[in-house]
C-alpha cells in the first residue's frame, strides 16, 4: 500500500512541477502480452521528461485471467531516450525501475462444485503482492507533434513471480 501511495505522488507530482524549458510530457494506452499467465494486457501510461536524455514513466497495467490467474501491475521507470534519424522521429530508450505487482489466484475451495454460481460461492481468490525491479528497453515513433507511437518489451524480476510484457502503446503529447 505504501509503494503504491510513492508512485501516484511521482506520478501525479510531475504534472505540477514547472518545467524549466519546455519539456513535454505525454499519456496515453498500451496493450500487450504478459509471459507470467500468458495473457493479454493493457493498461495506462505518462511520461515526464526531465531532461533531454532522462524521462520518469509510470504505468498502470491489468494482466487479464488465464488459468485462474491475473494481476495488477504498477511500475515507476527511469527511461533514457536516445534520438535518431534525421528528423527526430525515432526514439530508442533503456529503462530501469521499480515494480509492484498484485497476482491473484481464483480457485474453488469446494469440490462438490465444479463451476462458479452465478452468485459467486466457491470462487477464492488469494492474492500475492510483490515488489521487483523492472529493465528493457523501447522505439517510439513521432507520428506528429502531438502523437506517438511506441512497442516496449521489459522483464520484471520479482520473487518466484518474474516475468516479462511487451506492449504497443500510442499516446498524446502536451
Amino acid at each position: 500500500m505504501k509503494f503504491t501511495r510513492i508512485v501516484s505522488f511521482v506520478a501525479f507530482a510531475s504534472l505540477a512541477i514547472p518545467s524549466v524549458s519546455a519539456r513535454e510530457n505525454s499519456m496515453g494506452i498500451r496493450v500487450g502480452f504478459n509471459t507470467r499467465n500468458s495473457s493479454p494486457a493493457a493498461g495506462l501510461w505518462f511520461q515526464h521528461e526531465f531532461a533531454p536524455h532522462f524521462r520518469l514513466a509510470p504505468n498502470i497495467d491489468y494482466i487479464f485471467r488465464r488459468n485462474d490467474t491475473d494481476a495488477l501491475s504498477i511500475n515507476c521507470n527511469g527511461q533514457f531516450p536516445i534520438h535518431f534519424g534525421g528528423s527526430g522521429a525515432f526514439v530508442f530508450y533503456p529503462l530501469a525501475g521499480l515494480n509492484y505487482t498484485s497476482w491473484n489466484y481464483h480457485h474453488n475451495d469446494d469440490p462438490d462444485i465444479s463451476d462458479s454460481s452465478s452468485d459467486g460461492n466457491g470462487d477464492v481468490t488469494s492474492r500475492k503482492n510483490r515488489f521487483g525491479f523492472n529493465a528493457g528497453a523501447g522505439l517510439e515513433y513521432r507520428v506528429s507533434p502531438t502523437l506517438k507511437l511506441a512497442l516496449e518489451a521489459k522483464g520484471t524480476l520479482v520473487k518466484s513471480y518474474s516475468s516479462a510484457t511487451v506492449t504497443l502503446s500510442i499516446g498524446y503529447v502536451f
